[in-house]
């Protein structure tokens, strides 16, 4: 939370004055004890690094639970309540009236100047929840009021509603101090019109929806940042945003097609050379070969290709290692980070881009895939294993992270040699730190070979983080309903982020 020195604060702790308890009392608690201007204090550090959420559970709203000394002095804590996020997934105890009272009633507290940050949530509703729509869009009116405070907004749509339900925003607004904008709606919703008058100082933008081609705007795109942008684009107008993006150091975009998607052809548009930026992550659902060939991005660290129409394509739109390898050649570019969901490559085409020369600054590397043939066979293993006599054609010699997505039988005991000999560097900087192994299991089932379970022991003794996750993989063939990967992790924990479904507002 940035550090302000707004009259709000210094009035907060003038009216608190009052509250004010001897700390002489040796009757009262320690914390009990503090000057309200230390109390408040601490009250706001609780709730720094945290997104307060409207739940009496959470922050600052418990607070506010623990006594009426307490209660009073949060309430005129201006910074307690200018953060703001909102989640919509069941009936609330509220009429609408009622629920939009206690939002404005929430920012209220914040005062008249503290830069606002605010998050609204609509989940698939139960049956018997009809107007979550209407609640969703009430709100938004709320927050529109604010408009000029903003500092970061996110909103979400994450159910595809009624054909006949479409969104706007409520209107265009002047955003003098926003910085980061998020967007995401499913496409039979959309799309809405980008809801600025002005936003200067805008740099983040993540928009789940599509957008009029930059000419078609005067929207400031050159001084992005941050970009996030998905449905409905083609590669030609994606490269027409990048290259008005003169600022931008990271972009990233999920190519989702939708009826209406735009099929310019690239023939002939000349290429892109973007000095800035530094991280590009694609998920594709076509090849990608035309849209490679026309980057040139000198300053890229982090790449992430994910062909995720593999599997509702049978994997007929596969990238080119060629293209690949051809865009690092005219980029000269150092990578530290790449990913590979699908390449579509064999095992000489993986080691041909990992021995590139932009890949051999990289310290961390992805690879998952289900092809036949496999990408990770014993070819590609013992191109990647560190041998004593030929140190100097390490591939990716700085490598600290791995993590590798299996679907095929290997020699046993070739992968946990690859992995230990990774932990065997005499320079701990070059040393692999952890290993991570998430690993197909098809009918006939896929075990990790007793030599290598192994031979990885060995490597976390070493000092080399070991994980494993097992997932089975749902293709085209199997039933529709079953649309989403089912994992189990034996040693690798998930990720435990869940949604507060209770609503509850402090009145």
């Amino acid at each position: 939370m940035c550090e302000s020195n707004s009259s709000e604060w210094a009035v907060c702790i003038n009216r608190s004055n009052d509250l004010r308890i001897e700390s002489d009392d040796p009757f009262q608690p320690p914390i009990q004890r503090l000057s309200p201007e230390i109390l408040a204090y601490v009250f706001v550090q609780c709730v720094e690094d945290i997104i307060p959420r409207n739940d009496t559970r959470n922050l600052p709203l418990l607070i506010c639970q623990v006594c009426s000394h307490w209660r009073a002095l949060a309430i005129r804590t201006p910074r307690l309540w200018n953060t703001l996020s909102i989640v919509l997934r069941q009936a609330i105890p509220l009429s609408d009236a009622q629920f939009r009272e206690s939002v404005d009633s929430w920012i209220n507290r914040s005062g008249t100047s503290l830069p606002l940050t605010l998050g609204i949530s609509l989940y698939e509703p139960s049956s018997i929840w009809t107007h979550g729509l209407a609640l969703f869009t009430a709100i938004l009116a709320v927050f529109w009021t604010y408009a000029p405070r903003w500092e970061s907004i996110s909103i979400n749509i994450s159910w595809d509603t009624n054909d006949d339900d479409q969104f706007e925003f409520p209107g265009l607004v002047n955003t003098p101090l926003l910085r980061s904008f998020s967007l995401s709606m499913p496409s039979s919703m959309g799309p809405p019109t980008l809801p600025f008058e002005s936003c200067p100082l805008l740099t983040h933008l993540d928009w789940g929806s599509r957008i009029p081609s930059p000419v078609e705007t005067s929207f400031p795109w050159h001084q992005l940042t941050h970009l996030q942008i998905g449905m409905g684009y083609s590669y030609y107008r994606t490269l027409d945003i990048i290259e008005r993006c003169t600022e931008l150091v990271e972009c990233c975009v999920n190519f989702t097609p939708v009826s209406e998607l735009l099929t310019e052809s690239l023939a002939g548009r000349p290429k892109v050379v973007h000095p800035n930026l530094r991280v590009l992550h694609l998920y594709l659902d076509d090849e990608v070969i035309s849209l490679l060939d026309c980057l040139i991005l000198p300053a890229l660290e982090d790449l992430t290709l994910n062909n995720a129409g593999y599997y509702l394509n049978d994997g007929l739109f596969l990238p080119s290692d060629e293209a690949l390898i051809g865009l690092f050649t005219r980029s000269s570019c150092k990578l530290l980070k790449l990913e590979l969901h699908e390449p579509g490559y064999n095992s000489t085409g993986l080691l041909a881009c990992l021995e590139h020369e932009s890949c051999q600054s990289l310290r961390e590397l992805t690879i998952h895939s289900a092809t036949d043939p496999p990408i990770l066979n014993d070819y590609a293993l013992t191109g990647m294993t560190r041998f004593p006599e030929k140190l100097d054609d390490l591939v990716c010699p700085n490598l600290s992270r791995l993590h590798l997505g299996v679907w095929a039988l290997m020699t046993p005991g070739l992968l946990g040699t690859m992995v230990l000999s990774r932990c065997s560097s005499d320079d701990i900087r070059n040393q692999l730190s952890c290993f991570t192994l998430r690993y197909m299991d098809p009918a006939s089932g896929y075990m990790i070979d007793p030599k290598d379970e192994a031979l990885l022991a060995e490597a976390q003794k070493r000092g080399c983080t070991v994980l494993y996750s097992r997932y089975h993989l749902v293709t085209s063939s199997d039933e529709a309903s079953s649309t989403d990967d089912e994992e189990t992790d034996e040693e690798m924990d998930g990720d435990t982020n869940g949604v507060n479904e209770d609503m509850e507002m402090n009145g």
